[in-house]
């Protein structure tokens, strides 16, 4: 008898802390449902004309331009992470003197992209070009 009682004990137990963490990560699920997604468009362009590619990206309010790019493209960054030198395999090349640049909202931007934050409806247009 005091077996089936540590039994059901133990499985009261069990059960009772798998609800519990259930129901702590339903409600980290709704945080983050909850949380407003932000939209931008981001271009990418060679010699300032062909379109390499264009996408719609949905980011949160506080993400830096270098986690949204990270996340929609394959990066290529400087040893620190703060600078993007490859996207999408188009790599700055000293040797052909080729470096993306790029604008927001038709302003040059002179800042590494791990220190730029994106607001909704920006427009971000990266070009590789010779420089």
């Amino acid at each position: 008898m005091k077996k089936w009682l540590v039994l059901g004990l133990a499985a009261t137990f069990f059960f009772g802390c798998a609800t519990d963490e259930q129901e702590q990560q339903s409600g980290e699920d709704m945080d983050v449902s909850e949380e407003e997604m932000l939209e931008a468009t981001i271009l990418l362009t060679e010699d300032g004309g062909e379109v390499i590619e264009e996408e719609e990206v949905m980011f949160t309010e506080g993400d830096s331009l270098m986690d949204i790019m990270d996340e929609n493209f394959d990066l290529v960054t400087d040893a620190d992470g703060a600078f993007i030198e490859g996207i999408n395999g188009y790599d700055s090349n000293e040797t052909d003197g080729y470096f993306w640049t790029y604008t927001i909202n038709d302003e040059e931007v002179f800042e590494g992209a791990e220190d730029v934050e994106l607001e909704e409806g920006d427009d971000v247009h990266f070009d590789f070009a010779e420089w």
